[in-house]
């Protein structure tokens, strides 16, 4: 009886996780809808230091492979479009480079989006050659970074 509990609170768990706090349920574009409540979020956050910000990404990172992961083993559909943690973590991570100003941080997340729907290579890579946690975040980690040396390049 304790491990079939155990196995129902990890599940529990990982949909509110993976699917960013069920907002993966949202009926059209859960992924839009993660990012861009990300946006938000980060926008009214105080700045931190860039350690401490990539310490909060390399968190939602980790967590994230292993929560989407467990959620696409259980659903049986390979990354399934509940799953938004991986959003979440690659907008976090374009918005490190972006200034705080509302016009920079729309920029980064049309950017992202553009990314995260359309994948342009290398950011195709992990979603083709890989399954699990990290083909679902990996890609999403790829967009992010590519947003944001692209917003790097043209601010600095």
């Amino acid at each position: 009886m304790t491990s079939k509990n155990t196995k129902n609170i990890g599940s529990k768990i990982s949909h509110v996780l993976a699917t960013f706090f069920y907002v993966g349920y949202i009926p059209k574009m859960p992924g839009t809808a993660a990012s861009f409540i990300t946006m938000i979020l980060v926008y009214f956050l105080p700045v931190l230091p860039i350690m401490y910000s990539l310490l909060i990404v390399s968190v939602i990172l980790g967590c994230g492979v292993i929560v989407s992961g467990y959620l696409e083993k259980e659903s049986g559909i390979k990354d399934p479009a509940i799953i938004v943690i991986d959003e979440v973590a690659g907008m976090w991570l374009a918005l490190l480079f972006t200034p705080k100003t509302i016009i920079w941080y729309l920029i980064a997340f049309g950017l992202f989006r553009f990314f995260d729907i359309y994948k342009p290579y290398p950011i195709s890579i992990p979603d083709k050659f890989m399954t699990g946690g990290w083909g679902i975040m990996l890609d999403d980690i790829l967009a992010g970074l590519a947003t944001g040396v692209i917003i790097l390049f043209f601010v600095y």
